[in-house]
């Protein structure tokens, strides 16, 4: 070998950087890769609040809270007043509604006794959380106040109370028998069989099923001081030209939210339409938390699922109140349905059964 090749080959090898021999390779992680959530969160059936008029209060009166500050718009006087200085977190909450006519003439009130949509707003002053709520237009004519009277009436915020069964463990088979020890059988000796009389059994297992629970709704709004502050609007018909209309906002009020209380079974439904009643909300939500929809193949639905709920419902009594239920089978498509829900005794629905589907219209 030439001394000009053996001086190259000496340069090329003193080039090259030996590996360490205590340097080991980084081993080869796979990437993290979150887990993939499932569609949709489970919905728990919620009650739809409302607001409603009634004549007379909700609460004593010595439970009753301070009264906002009059209000006055061209001879009409509005004042609210909380019919409890601390409300439970789990409702009703009731305020009276005042209406004076400090005018020197007569005032026609048109369009319902707190004018067509009185709108209640209450905001939690330590988490700021707003709720609003408006009322049905009431079908009542109207009210007339001559000088100096005044009518007053009850806004009441409520939930239909449901009762839902808690999820009941499936029992698991009991423990396969297994035969006993036996001697080495001998011949012409005859033993008894696994299970015979005088031998050892084992005891299945058994999981105790829990009743049903009542399910109070909770206030959205929150726990804490809340202020509320009620809208009234009174419309002029056209016919009449000396009703009084206008628009009045009464100055807010502040009460307590505190920790929801237990809910009070109403009385025992002993007419087959008050068990419809009470199973007609039961039912709406149950159909409600249960349906679906899958873009392109299920659309949203709106509205109610049951269409002239009490001429259509199921009813059967049974020994421990009633049981209600609806089916709806759509011949050229939609969106059908099937529930059941017993009405207890104390006037609460057990949802017993609920399907929903859809299919497209033909």
């Amino acid at each position: 070998m030439s001394p000009t090749l053996l001086s190259l080959l000496l340069l090329t090898t003193s080039q090259v950087a030996p590996a360490a021999e205590d340097e080991i390779a980084p081993p080869i992680r796979p990437p993290i890769v979150k887990p993939v959530q499932p569609i949709g969160r489970p919905v728990v059936p919620v009650a739809k609040w409302s607001l409603s008029i009634q004549k007379d209060a909700r609460f004593d009166e010595k439970s009753w809270g301070e009264a906002s500050e009059p209000v006055s718009t061209r001879g009409l006087r509005l004042v609210v007043q909380p019919e409890r200085k601390s409300f439970a977190g789990n409702g009703p909450l009731a305020f009276r509604v005042t209406l004076e006519n400090v005018s020197e003439n007569a005032i026609e009130l048109a369009g319902g006794r707190l004018g067509a949509k009185p709108r209640l707003v209450l905001a939690n002053q330590k988490t700021g959380a707003q709720w609003s709520l408006t009322a049905k237009a009431s079908k009542t004519k109207g009210v007339k106040l001559a000088a100096g009277d005044s009518a007053s009436y009850t806004l009441v915020v409520s939930a239909p109370q449901i009762v839902f069964p808690r999820p009941v463990p499936v029992p698991l088979p009991g423990p396969i028998p297994r035969p006993l020890p036996q001697p080495i059988p001998f011949k012409g000796v005859r033993f008894q069989a696994c299970g015979a009389a005088g031998q050892a059994q084992p005891v299945p297992i058994r999981r105790p099923i829990r009743p049903p629970v009542f399910v109070g709704q909770v206030v959205p709004v929150g726990q804490g001081t809340v202020r509320a502050q009620l809208f009234v609007e009174f419309d002029k018909p056209a016919q009449d030209s000396k009703a009084w209309s206008g628009r009045l906002a009464a100055k807010p009020v502040e009460f307590e939210i505190g920790k929801p209380e237990p809910v009070v079974p109403p009385g025992v439904p002993t007419t087959k339409e008050t068990a419809v009643k009470a199973a007609i909300p039961v039912a709406e939500a149950a159909l409600r938390s249960n349906y679906r929809p899958v873009p392109g193949i299920r659309p949203e639905h709106s509205g109610t699922w049951i269409e002239d709920a009490e001429k259509t419902a199921n009813v059967t009594q049974t020994k421990s109140g009633w049981t209600v239920s609806w089916t709806h089978t759509p011949r050229r498509g939609g969106f059908g349905y099937n529930v059941t829900v017993d009405v207890t005794r104390g006037g609460g629905g057990v949802v017993r059964e609920v399907f929903t589907s859809y299919s497209p219209k033909r």
